[in-house]
């Protein structure tokens, strides 16, 4: 078969894990149990075992979700590429966060083996950042805040020290981070400003602040090893929320991304004038990124991929049979 429409890949990133992620690639394909094998190995984890035989406070923990959720999203890539989707095919590339990694490898930019040497150390930074955070600070909390746009939640914030922005999602779609009881306190201030909804998210540290720059800082040495090649398909950042040209770029922002926000909505709407495709295919568990995606631009048709079904449904809408 033959792929006869280009897509966009975005991968999913810590939060939509769930136990038994990617169960069926596994039982379907051999390169999705040697990869399994691979991972375990690097990891030092029995990865079968975490994903399938867990339970969801163990698959939740930052040290533990990281590669999980990085396996099941490759997992499904290998599926992808099985089915007969190569580089050619894909329109633009970009990865939710951790979904980064994920994404660093569609693009040819690092090898499995070191992205899987990479989220296992960004899982044990960020997790000894949020431990040491909640021992000198108090508990971290995350917040999706629906209705108020990004210029009303600053005004709101004003400049303290405590909560951040951390996630630009999508035009009414906004996720604050930081010290929780702030959270608590900012919470009836937001819905008086018109947010429809503050909901909490269930997180072991204040991702995506300058309250983990010095997370940032300890995961730059770990980057700073690896050879990072220039992407072969167009990479967006979720720090500058522009296309990554260079291998040297790609390093950097990196370890930038820990304490930097997620651009998402930005990088949504640059893809979306840039180029012309509209079928997107999320990568990874959940389905928080097809929302997103509609959120920011309703005219994308958009894929799952991490169950034989989905699959199915993807290959028939974008390939043709060949006559052999």
């Amino acid at each position: 078969m033959e792929f006869t429409t280009r897509v966009a890949l975005v991968f999913a990133g810590q939060g939509a894990q769930h136990v038994g992620m990617a169960k069926e690639l596994f039982d379907a394909y051999s390169s999705v149990r040697a990869l399994f094998e691979l991972a375990s190995d690097v990891s030092k984890k029995d990865m079968r075992k975490l994903l399938f035989h867990s339970d969801e406070a163990t698959l939740r923990e930052t040290i533990n979700t990281q590669p999980a959720v990085t396996l099941a999203s490759l997992s499904a890539l290998t599926a992808l590429r099985l089915a007969g989707l190569r580089a050619e095919n894909i329109a633009w590339i970009a990865g939710f966060s951790l979904g980064e990694y994920a994404a660093l490898v569609a693009a040819d930019v690092l090898t499995v083996e070191e992205i899987f040497t990479l989220v296992n150390e960004r899982g044990r930074i960020m997790h000894q950042a949020g431990e040491e955070f909640k021992k000198n600070m108090g508990d971290p909390g995350m917040a999706a805040v629906l209705g108020l746009n990004s210029g009303q939640i600053r005004a709101i914030l004003n400049d303290q020290d405590e909560v951040f922005i951390a996630n630009y999602n999508a035009p009414e779609q906004v996720v604050i981070s930081g010290l929780l009881r702030q959270i608590d306190r900012l919470e009836p201030l937001l819905k008086e400003a018109g947010a429809r909804r503050v909901m909490k998210l269930s997180v072991s540290g204040p991702f995506h602040t300058p309250l983990l720059s010095n997370a940032s800082l300890e995961f730059k040495a770990v980057v700073t090893g690896l050879r990072f090649a220039s992407p072969k398909i167009p990479l967006y950042s979720n720090v500058s929320g522009g296309l990554m040209t260079s291998g040297a770029e790609i390093q950097a922002r990196m370890s930038e991304q820990i304490s930097h926000p997620v651009l998402w909505q930005k990088i949504i709407s640059d893809a979306t004038e840039r180029f012309s495709e509209r079928v997107a295919v999320e990568i990874g568990p959940g389905s928080v990124l097809s929302g997103l995606m509609r959120a920011n631009h309703a005219e994308y048709t958009m894929f799952s991929s991490m169950k034989l079904d989905d699959m199915k449904r993807l290959v028939e809408h974008i390939t043709i049979q060949s006559d052999s």
